[in-house]
């Protein structure tokens, strides 16, 4: 609590109560979207997998606090996409928030839910996903990383918020990427309409960061499915006017100032195949 170095003790958590088990449903707070976050837990003792739970107006993303990671920042996970290590399985004993989207939203929990899978950095589909990348800002001086995925195509969505499609941002404790829909709505996980062919399509995607320090920083980009149609993605810095083609592994460094337009909502962008 203090800051200081400290050694930690061996602890044994001892638990008290009925086990819960069998199906039930869970009945979660509403009042408006912006008001609609609730915080609950993994009721079984068990790990879950989150995709097999019943949701009536409730959002599929899911998200969890990781607290050793950049000194607090939240993991997303919506539809296969994950950022900063989210997973679709839920250990026991965890907590996590979940957005309701309409009156009187329920969680229908099974006892088909519980898995044996522990929760990792990769996610397993059984259908292809390609049009996907992940961006990752770094601050150089701290390491602390914050993460977000773009995906376009291949589901049904659309280029505003879908509540079975994207995840919205959630500001930890240090630096904040996010993504821009039309109507300023901020994502964690983006996942907009099926791409044209690359000599017609034209798109932008506006990105954002926030409550970033003075200061070096790189953005780690990164194609995590191929892109189809012969489309290519490019980072746009409109600061300095220079666009950086987005390809396995592609790192783009750059400088936090005093000046207000080295930061916030109009300095960077995703461009599809810039003419």
């Amino acid at each position: 609590l203090t800051g200081g170095i400290y050694t930690p003790a061996a602890v044994t958590l001892g638990m008290t109560g009925a086990l819960q088990q069998g199906n039930f449903t869970q009945n979660l707070s509403f009042t408006s979207v912006s008001k609609g976050w609730n915080l609950i837990s993994n009721p079984y003792a068990s790990n879950i997998d989150w995709t097999a739970v019943t949701r009536t107006n409730v959002d599929n993303a899911v998200y969890t606090y990781r607290p050793a990671l950049s000194g607090g920042t939240y993991a997303s996970y919506v539809n296969g996409s994950i950022t900063n290590g989210a997973s679709q399985y839920i250990e026991t004993g965890s907590a996590f928030f979940v957005r309701a989207n309409a009156a009187s939203p329920t969680l229908g929990w099974h006892e088909a839910d519980k898995v044996t899978n522990n929760p990792t950095n990769s996610t397993f589909r059984t259908t292809a996903i390609n049009n996907r990348l992940s961006l990752t800002l770094v601050n150089d001086s701290n390491q602390n990383t914050d993460e977000v995925v773009v995906r376009f195509g291949n589901d049904n969505a659309s280029d505003v918020f879908d509540a079975k499609y994207d995840a919205v941002n959630m500001a930890g404790a240090s630096h904040d990427l996010y993504v821009l829909d039309k109507l300023q709505e901020k994502y964690s996980i983006y996942h907009g309409s099926e791409l044209y062919n690359w000599q017609i399509e034209k798109r932008i995607v506006n990105l954002g960061f926030a409550n970033a320090p003075i200061g070096s920083y790189t953005i780690s980009a990164s194609i995590l499915n191929e892109f189809s149609n012969g489309n290519t993605v490019w980072l746009k810095d409109a600061y300095t006017g220079t666009l950086t083609e987005i390809k396995a592994n592609t790192s783009y460094s750059f400088q936090v100032t005093t000046d207000a337009a080295t930061h916030g909502n109009a300095r960077f962008s995703l461009v599809l195949n810039p003419k």
